[in-house]
């Protein structure tokens, strides 16, 4: 009868250094993918807004195919999330400039006088971007939304951004002075 002299195969044991390593590995996996979630999260995906001078039009820059919607109190894009912030790029015209404070800011809130008085607001909630006076401004398209009449004489005498870190505001005397302001999901390339 032949004798079996292989050893069984030994089975490695588990001491407290490879316990460790294994949740230091685990613990490192789950903070990449949690912050990996947290900055597509943060990200937005909203389409950017240009308001154009004139009659003031509100218009989504939208590829995605989002519209306005009415969205009880306020009109908001039917497609994507804000990231929490906004940022603003004042394109100017005339040689106009927002002086010191420069031509771009970011921050929670935006806010922008119209000359008949009218204050259209941007603010975020739920993830989403908010417009205000619902009733003043008229869905004329799909994409537009439009505060006065073009040739009514009216135009943007201000742009406002609080909630970032400096509260931020550039004027304009005339029509002249003011293209576009572009109002985008932080951060965004065309809001750079």
């Amino acid at each position: 009868m032949a004798v079996r002299t292989d050893k069984p195969a030994m089975r490695p044991t588990m001491t407290p250094a490879r316990w460790t390593a294994i949740l230091v590995i685990i613990a490192a996996l789950l903070g990449v993918g949690y912050c990996a979630a947290r900055l597509l999260f943060q990200l937005g995906n909203e389409p950017p807004i240009r308001v154009r001078n004139g009659s003031m039009e509100v218009v989504l820059d939208s590829a995605n195919g989002a519209v306005w919607q009415d969205d009880g109190n306020d009109w908001s894009p039917s497609e994507g999330k804000n990231s929490g912030a906004f940022e603003v790029k004042v394109e100017s015209a005339g040689g106009h400039t927002c002086g010191e404070a420069g031509q771009t800011s970011r921050g929670k809130d935006v806010s922008i006088l119209y000359s008949d008085g009218t204050d259209v607001t941007f603010r975020i909630l739920n993830s989403k971007t908010k417009v205000k006076p619902k009733d003043k401004l008229t869905k004329a398209g799909d994409r537009f939304l439009r505060l006065g009449q073009p040739g009514d004489g009216g135009f943007i005498t201000k742009v406002a951004v609080k909630g970032g870190q400096v509260d931020w505001e550039c004027t304009f005397g005339k029509p002249q002075d003011l293209s576009t302001i572009n109002i985008c999901p932080a951060p965004h390339k065309a809001c750079e």
